[in-house]
């Protein structure tokens, strides 16, 4: 961890241009055709689907990405590229990426979680499949070359706006489950393994490049807020036709091949779906005034303060933007729960990223008093935090 803290340090502000200067002019929302408005406050739902190539197509996806001297998921992200520009009519998109920051091989097994969560630029237009697939094996290279910048820094940096109905930048994510899974041998005991259902996901859709029985395939998460599961399944079985139609013609441009996928049940949006839906209104009673705090949202307030080291901090000020992440967030999920002894999910802190939003969302309709409790006792070890001189430093 040292170690890494140190490498980021160093290479922080050059990483940071290249991520800048990469992502310069490419789109920040990518919105598929969905059956429903999207929420104005985003959820976090999770529904499962799941397409496995058939033999002569994943026979013909494996001697692409040998010839190319590339693999199977630059393979797929390349058709799932063009699946995207088919269904939105845009030439590039911006995914997510996830990787393991493992580059060294004294890293190989050393417990710790070392996911970062990458910007892909995916181009797909005026090209051959080959091409596309070059480009996509080019792009997850230099990817992983800058890890010095989080994503939230290189959100900063670009200026992407906040908006509560999705997450910045990536709504999509490609993710690759890769690793030999693990397996359990105990004496006298037999033992299979048992499916357990994904959770649900921080973006519209959340795509996973697996491998099952010596045959690729793809699983999805998606946000049924969003998408109907019907839409999913005939997306995932469009993306496997193409691919295998594109894989077994590559040389010609990706346009001409199999022009009449996706279908039309993926390609157009159910009525009124493309919409954002209106926030609903705070479920609590809000005091009147700027100064004018409940006792929860004192007690929110004074812990943003803490974590974030500032000295203020506004009722409708949004936590991502005045420096918040997501690991200042669990600390601050941490001392909230503790503060209120109540059961509050990570996901609450997601949904409400303003002290006031948050406030009303945890307070309800109902007067809590042992918030306001809680706020009470929060403020007054503040109050003797303040009162407390510091300690003296001895003369050199």
């Amino acid at each position: 961890a040292v170690w890494r803290a140190d490498r980021d340090r160093r290479r922080s502000e050059t990483d940071l241009a290249w991520w800048t200067a990469h992502l310069a002019g490419a789109p920040t929302v990518l919105d598929l055709p969905r059956d429903r408005p999207r929420p104005a406050v985003q959820t976090y739902a999770g529904a499962e689907a799941a397409v496995r190539l058939d033999e002569t197509t994943d026979r013909a996806v494996r001697d692409l990405a040998a010839r190319r001297g590339t693999t199977v998921a630059a393979v797929l992200l390349a058709a799932f590229g063009e699946l995207l520009r088919r269904v939105t009519g845009g030439d590039e998109h911006v995914l997510g990426a996830i990787v393991a920051d493992r580059r060294l091989a004294a890293f190989d097994e050393v417990i710790g979680f070392f996911i970062d969560t990458v910007p892909v630029r995916v181009r797909s237009g005026g090209a051959s499949f080959a091409e596309q697939v070059d480009r996509a094996a080019a792009e997850l290279h230099e990817v992983t070359a800058h890890p010095g910048a989080p994503l939230e820094r290189i959100v900063e940096a670009l200026r992407v706006g906040r908006d509560t109905s999705r997450a910045p930048l990536v709504q999509v994510l490609f993710n690759v489950l890769n690793f030999v899974a693990p397996r359990l041998t105990l004496t006298g005991l037999a033992v299979e393994p048992l499916p357990v259902p994904k959770p649900g996901s921080p973006f519209d859709l959340t795509v996973y490049v697996v491998e099952r029985d010596g045959r690729a395939g793809v699983e999805v998460v998606h946000n049924p807020d969003l998408f109907e599961g019907e839409r999913v399944t005939a997306l995932l079985a469009d993306l496997a036709a193409l691919v295998g139609a594109l894989a077994a013609d590559p040389d010609v441009p990706a346009a001409e091949v199999a022009p009449e996928l996706p279908r039309p049940a993926v390609r157009v949006a159910a009525l009124g779906a493309m919409t954002v839906a209106t926030a609903e209104p705070a479920r609590a009673p809000l005091p009147v005034g700027p100064d004018a705090l409940t006792g929860t949202e004192e007690l929110i307030a004074g812990i943003w303060r803490d974590v974030l080291g500032r000295d203020a901090v506004g009722v409708s000020d949004n936590f991502f933007d005045i420096g918040g992440h997501s690991l200042a967030l669990a600390a601050v999920y941490a001392r909230l729960t503790e503060a209120t002894g109540r059961s509050i999910t990570m996901l609450d802190l997601f949904r409400h990223p303003t002290v006031r939003a948050l406030a009303a969302s945890l307070d309800g309709a109902a007067d809590r008093p042992e918030l306001a409790r809680a706020a009470m006792r929060a403020a007054a070890r503040r109050g003797r935090a303040r009162r407390t001189p510091p300690p003296r430093r001895p003369h050199q």
